[in-house]
């Protein structure tokens, strides 16, 4: 049985995009204004789209058992944009999913892509957050098609119809312009710029890979629980986290 394993996000944040939200392009000047107006203990907030596009999906947990359970970290409607090509998934697990099989579709039926049959994304032990990665034969999202993602949850249950699973949306936005030479931005950085474009998939895995890089911060803690209150999940830290 082939697994994949938990490992520091692996996102390729070394793109530099300007996309275009709402009918306009962000100048490069003015993501120069933001990224200067920056201070490091200021929130970055994160601008959710008019409109993403991406196919919705309610959002909520896959089962009433509450330890084989999950909860997509994604904002309301379920779905998200990405400047990605294989970008990342990220859930908050419960403490008895021990690992998860991942299928990706495009909406329009031309594409499907899984885990092997017996390949699976084993999670640490308890509860908490992990990000997933797309199936490996998927090698990259074609830009403005619309996606669906399913995990299903295996516990101590075996895989099979009845498994509990939850679902997302995805929209890859092509680039349009590069702003400016990503080598020179930092992370922090990045994360505004993806931030203010609203894509999401690629905002919280910046957000993750700051808080592991300095996990003692209080500063990134208060921005990863501020980040996910505002896109109303609120109850991965008034319930779950509580709950510890």
């Amino acid at each position: 049985m082939k697994n994949y394993r938990v490992f520091s996000v692996a996102s390729a944040l070394g793109l530099s995009v300007a996309v275009m939200l709402n009918g306009s392009v962000a100048s490069a000047q003015g993501f120069a204004t933001l990224l200067s107006a920056q201070p490091l203990t200021t929130n970055i907030d994160f601008v959710p789209p008019a409109d993403d596009g991406a196919p919705a999906y309610s959002r909520g947990g896959a089962t009433r058992n509450p330890e084989c359970d999950a909860l997509q970290v994604l904002p309301e409607n379920g779905s998200g944009l990405t400047a990605e090509a294989h970008p990342l998934v990220q859930a908050y697990f419960q403490a008895d999913v021990k690992q998860v099989w991942m299928q990706v579709k495009a909406n329009d039926g031309s594409e499907i892509y899984t885990y092997g049959e017996d390949e699976y994304f084993v999670l640490p032990e308890g509860k908490g957050f992990a990000e997933i990665p797309l199936p490996e034969s998927l090698t990259e999202l074609t830009p403005n098609k619309l996606y669906s993602w399913e995990i299903v949850l295996l516990c101590n249950n075996p895989f099979g119809p009845s498994s509990p699973r939850v679902r997302g949306g995805i929209r890859r936005v092509e680039p349009m312009v590069s702003l400016v030479d990503s080598e020179s931005m930092s992370l922090r950085e990045k994360m505004s710029v993806y931030a203010e474009s609203g894509l999401w998939y690629d905002y919280i895995s910046a957000l993750t890979l700051m808080k592991k890089q300095d996990p003692n911060s209080s500063q990134l803690m208060q921005n990863w629980e501020a980040a996910l209150r505002a896109v109303n999940l609120d109850v991965i830290f008034d319930e779950f986290e509580a709950a510890e």
